[in-house]
């Protein structure tokens, strides 16, 4: 037995809390019982954390392909999207 945090913990039981890049934080767990063979992994996230993000841009003006896709990029950096 390990004893963590106050806590006995045993040996097979990984905990540990993860910051995340958007500055929150989840938890992780995992348990590898090796008596039956088996792994058990538990992840809790924040709530809260952003699951859709919607954007609206509006250019008065004629933009060639090269340009829309030079804004469609320059949004999606703004914005934090993959």
């Amino acid at each position: 037995m390990n004893e963590a945090a106050g806590e006995t913990a045993n040996d097979n039981t990984i905990n540990s809390v993860i910051s995340e890049e958007d500055g929150g934080q989840s938890s992780y767990e995992q348990t590898i019982n090796n008596e039956l063979d088996s792994t058990t992994t538990v992840r809790v996230s924040a709530p809260g954390t952003i699951k859709r993000v919607t954007a609206t841009v509006i250019y008065n003006g004629t933009l060639s392909n090269e340009q829309k896709i030079q804004l469609d990029n320059i949004t999606k950096a703004t914005i934090g999207t993959n």
